[in-house]
């Protein structure tokens, strides 16, 4: 079965800024990127794994957990084309963001 794609909006780009900077300033060079990574590959292979997220369900809105570093990642699942969008990137102790 053919992959799905991955892109980021603008939102969640500049979030993924901010937590790469964030653990590298914490000498911990390379955990977010390395385990986004890896949710990111499980994902555009099996992209409806992530629960739905209740309060954006209706968006078809899910939150992928990264385990080590206790960051969420909002995503929606586009069957046609092909593709995964990335709304945000948030940490699990902050409130959940707007989306």
């Amino acid at each position: 079965m053919k992959r799905h794609a991955v892109s980021f909006t603008a939102r969640a780009e500049a979030e993924l800024r901010e937590a790469v900077a964030f653990w590298e300033s914490q000498g911990a060079r390379g955990l977010f990127a390395s385990e986004l990574a890896s949710t990111l590959a499980e994902l555009t292979e099996t992209p409806k794994i992530a629960p739905l997220f209740l309060p954006r369900a209706e968006r078809g809105v899910r939150r992928a957990l990264l385990r080590r570093t206790k960051q969420h990642v909002y995503y929606r699942v586009d069957d046609e084309p092909r593709r995964i969008v990335i709304l945000a990137i948030w940490h699990a102790r902050r409130p959940d963001p707007d989306l």
